[in-house]
């Protein structure tokens, strides 16, 4: 009996941590470049200084908040997309240096591609880089 519930707390926390979304990106890993985001999802921001001031494009689409970090604090943020849009932030730090950053909001393409299977069950789909060919 011990030895059931240690699989199956096993397999759980496994499954946790497979379709967990709470992947931290650093800065090096989204500077200059566009962050996609499913809609009604969200990506954890790590940045290399402390935050002053965050504006967004588009508050109805996009929604930005601080996340606590108490080894340095200002410095993490969270992204929600609401809706399907492209959206850019304007980050100001505290050594008053700024950064842009792009927000493509994509929908949540699984069940696009799903539905069309179904659909048309000869269908060949191909996802790259949620493109759709």
């Amino acid at each position: 009996m011990k030895k059931i519930f240690s699989i199956l707390l096993g397999i759980i926390l496994f499954s946790n941590y497979l379709f967990s979304n709470d992947k931290i990106m650093n800065q090096i890993d989204f500077e200059n470049k566009t962050i996609f985001i499913d809609v009604n999802s969200y990506k954890i921001l790590q940045f290399n200084k402390r935050i002053r001031d965050v504006q967004i494009t588009n508050s109805e689409n996009i929604v930005a908040e601080f996340l606590e970090n108490r080894d340095n604090p200002l410095t993490r943020l969270k992204i929600y997309a609401k809706e399907a849009s492209n959206e850019s932030a304007i980050i100001t730090f505290q050594d008053n240096s700024i950064i842009t950053i792009g927000f493509n909001i994509v929908p949540h393409l699984k069940n696009l591609i799903n539905m069309a299977e179904s659909t048309f069950p000869g269908l060949n789909i191909e996802q790259i880089n949620d493109t759709i060919f």
